[in-house]
């Protein structure tokens, strides 16, 4: 079945030469090397240091690709781990230094130490080798905030006099998510750090009741609640705007297609339009000068198209252009295109093809739509059938795309003066 222009993935040829279809975001070998304008191996007379620093370019690039990844979405989500791995780390130091303070045994500060580093690791691994892109959230938002918030009220006991310092580690981790998480998820991470900071508090006024100051846990306790609150609040308004902002453009991306489909399609048959269908026709004719790859041209005009409007009305002419357009779409190739040129003429492009290839696929469309019987639009009255006259020409190196309509035109005016419903090849 046939595609038209721009309107089937993964079909439309011409996409080799949008600027846009290559966007696989993948790091060029060449990146180090052509910041400088050199071609490998070239030295042009400079320095030599010029070529040191292309060399040093080209490692940075190659351990960016190695420490990051090479798709940018990959990239973008491990850059964000590490930049969170830093502020574990300068947690991790605050709590260590509570807890040396406090006089906290070794064991459990290096076992401590050891889990928070460790799932640190664990998560960049996740993250860089993409398995977690089969997660609902490739990112993993959630669950690092959920480890931070568990490792930090675990070291809430371990810090003794210095340990209302996991507060203020506590609002970091939640500052980190808050402009990822969903609403429910916030609300979740709010709810589970209250639980976290009660047991915490709990644990501690049971194995170090000494240590345990109730004027320090309560002032504690309810900073941690107001605290955590409010940026339970703030995240959700943000969850809001959020929502609020993907539902917006997710609306003006449909309204931009929309334009473009009025601006670029017929809105009665469905197909490309005459200017779309220029743009396409230039296209390939450019992939002609450029690589050589042959194309034809077909210009068909319905047999009687006038007549058919004046015996059974323009209701029954639109269906007539439909019904053409139907057939066309699923008798051509995947690859070639038809538009509406104007009125009841239609323009055919088979892409990748040379004569007589043309001529028979031509052919078959003009055997299929003379099969169409359409019902009259009168009781009793006979099935309408219609025809067409083609004109094909095979385009020539160096023509333009004017003169080769051209030749397509007078090519369709003699077959309408030599009886109409056949195809003449220019």
């Amino acid at each position: 079945m046939a595609c038209p222009w721009g309107t089937c993935e993964g079909r439309d040829r011409t996409n080799i030469r949008r600027p846009w279809a290559d966007r696989e975001g993948r790091l060029h070998e060449s990146s180090g090397v052509t910041l400088f304008g050199l071609r490998p191996g070239l030295n042009m007379g400079k320095p030599a240091s010029l070529g040191g620093q292309g060399a040093r370019a080209s490692l940075l690039v190659g351990l960016s690709s190695v420490v990051l990844g090479e798709l940018p979405a990959t990239r973008k989500r491990v850059s964000q781990q590490l930049f969170a791995s830093l502020l574990v780390v300068a947690s991790a130091l605050i709590v260590w230094h509570g807890a040396h303070s406090a006089g906290t045994p070794a064991f459990w500060i290096h076992t401590w130490l050891a889990t928070v580093l460790g799932s640190s690791v664990l998560i960049y691994t996740m993250l860089r080798s993409r398995w977690s892109e089969r997660l609902s959230d490739p990112a993993m938002t959630q669950p690092q905030i959920v480890l931070g918030l568990t490792f930090a009220w675990c070291g809430y006991p371990m810090m003794g006099a210095q340990r209302g310092l996991v507060i203020t580690v506590v609002l970091v981790t939640l500052a980190f998510g808050m402009f990822r998480l969903r609403r429910g998820q916030s609300q979740r991470c709010a709810a589970l750090t209250l639980a976290l900071q009660g047991l915490a508090m709990s644990f501690s006024a049971w194995v170090w009741p000494r240590q345990f100051d109730w004027v320090d846990e309560r002032a504690h306790a309810m900073a941690g609640v107001i605290l955590v609150v409010a940026m339970a609040f703030v995240a959700d308004q943000l969850s809001r705007i959020r929502g609020s902002l993907i539902a917006q453009r997710e609306e003006l991306n449909q309204a931009l297609a929309r334009i473009e489909t009025l601006a670029t399609h017929d809105a009665l048959t469905g197909l490309p339009n005459r200017r779309r269908a220029e743009e396409l026709l230039e296209q390939n004719a450019q992939l002609l000068a450029r690589q050589g790859t042959p194309f034809c041209v077909a210009v068909i005009d319905l047999d009687h198209f006038k007549r058919i409007n004046d015996d059974y009305g323009h209701p029954t002419g639109d269906s007539v252009l439909r019904s053409f357009a139907e057939t066309a779409v699923k008798t051509l190739r995947a690859g070639d295109g038809v538009a509406r040129w104007g009125g009841e003429e239609f323009l055919i492009v088979l892409a990748n093809t040379a004569m007589p290839t043309g001529v028979t696929v031509l052919e078959r469309v003009r055997r299929d739509v003379a099969a169409i019987r359409m019902p009259g639009s009168r009781p009793g009255e006979a099935p309408l059938s219609f025809s067409f006259s083609a004109g094909i020409a095979q385009a020539r190196a160096g023509e333009t795309s004017q003169q080769l309509l051209e030749r397509t035109d007078q090519a369709m005016y003699r077959a309408k003066r030599e009886g109409r419903d056949r195809v003449v090849v220019a």
